[in-house]
């Protein structure tokens, strides 16, 4: 028996990125595919300034959880309606980066599927460093979409 393979969506945080996703729907990469749509609010720590900054974000750390939480659920619905076996998750995350890599060890994820933005000129030979630092350090295949 062959073990199901386990693909990750990045899920940024703007409904405009969203939409590349679509170019997925219907493809055969999905197919008996466990899909989890990955998202990570990231928390920006201020040197020298943490207490003030902590207490402010924790106060408002469970309407952000909420509002993630609930940005994934829509976009699930949006994207996979008829799907079964999609989940959802929602971090928060001072390195994403890093975090993402970790997230994709752990639940030994075979594909991590990511969007980057579409840029112009010399601006569009690059990636975003989120895009790159997957490809050079994730633990499984990266797919990455242009937006």
């Amino acid at each position: 028996m062959t073990e199901t393979r386990k693909i990750v969506l990045a899920i940024p945080q703007d409904e405009g990125l969203v939409t590349s996703f679509e170019k997925l729907v219907g493809s055969e990469i999905l197919v008996g595919a466990q899909i989890t749509l990955l998202s990570y609010f990231y928390v920006h720590v201020v040197p020298g300034s943490l207490d003030a900054y902590n207490y402010a974000f924790e106060e408002q750390k469970a309407d952000i959880e909420k509002s993630g939480v609930q940005f994934l659920n829509n976009v699930k619905k949006k994207l996979f309606p008829n799907f079964s076996h999609v989940k959802t998750e929602f971090y928060f995350s001072a390195n994403p980066k890093q975090d993402m890599c970790g997230y994709l060890k752990k639940t030994g994820a075979h594909l991590v599927v990511v969007v980057t933005h579409k840029k112009n000129g010399l601006k569009g030979l690059f990636m975003s460093s989120f895009t790159d630092y997957l490809i050079h350090f994730s633990p499984c295949d990266v797919l990455v979409l242009r937006s």
